[in-house]
This record gives C-alpha cells, structure tokens and sequence, in this order.
C-alpha cells in the first residue's frame, strides 16, 4: 500500500521507531531482518559519545534498585 504513494517522485519510506513489547507486525519484521526490502541502521544508548557516561551511571542505578529490570521489554 505505501509504495504507490511514493511512486510518482520515486520516493522512499523511513520506518522509524523504537521497540515496544509487540513482537509481531511490520516494524517487527523489518526490524529483525524478516521483511525484504529495507534495510536496517541500529545504534543503541552508548553510541552517542556525549551521553555514554551518563546512560551508564543511569544503567547502573536502575539494575542496582531492581537486578529484575533487564528482563523488561522497555528495559531490553
């Protein structure tokens, strides 16, 4: 449905968000490699080369209150 959109200025289409606790459906699929087509671009907290020491300490906070919280989904 969305290529015919884009068709007449041969476009392009951004899927962009962030992970939910829905391990099925579009995002999903284009996300972990199971939809042709896309291709992917990851980085996680730690690539931001100004925010790394900060998120760490933050990491390190939240796993010292709750040792649990790294099987959460919105942890992950």
């Amino acid at each position: 449905m969305l290529k015919p959109a884009v068709a007449d200025y041969r476009g392009t289409i951004v899927l962009t968000g962030t992970p939910g606790n829905l391990i099925k459906g579009l995002f999903f699929d284009v996300t972990n490699s199971r939809e042709a087509g896309w291709s992917g671009h990851r980085w996680d907290t730690y690539a931001n080369p100004y925010m790394a020491e900060q998120w760490a300490g933050e990491i390190a906070d939240l796993k010292a209150a709750s040792p649990l919280v790294v099987e959460m989904p919105w942890f992950r």
